[in-house]
């Protein structure tokens, strides 16, 4: 329990979620697999603990991701941008 910390701690968390996928998204492919690597993880960890949206909601997105990075390998066909990249941030956090 934070208490009235709660909701500041959870505005910074999401702001940082967006923040850091943001910044990754200069390179071709990094910020798709990082982000593919993390909703895996998170994916499995909700399954393991029974949390089935969570885990449904991470495999969806994984799945979203991983169809997108055929077109952001090298030489990259389509970009996140500000929009895809700041909405994948927003979903991880």
């Amino acid at each position: 329990e934070l208490g009235i910390f709660a909701v500041p701690i959870t505005m910074l968390w999401l702001l940082a979620a967006i923040n850091a996928v943001n910044l990754i998204d200069g390179i071709d492919g990094l910020a798709g697999t990082i982000s593919l690597i993390v909703a895996v993880t998170i994916a499995l960890l909700a399954g393991s603990s029974h949390n089935a949206m969570e885990a449904l909601l991470a495999w969806v997105l994984a799945g979203a991701i991983a169809g997108f990075l055929c077109f952001n390998w090298h030489p990259a066909k389509m970009y996140l941008g500000d929009a895809g990249s700041m909405t994948i941030g927003l979903i991880l956090g």
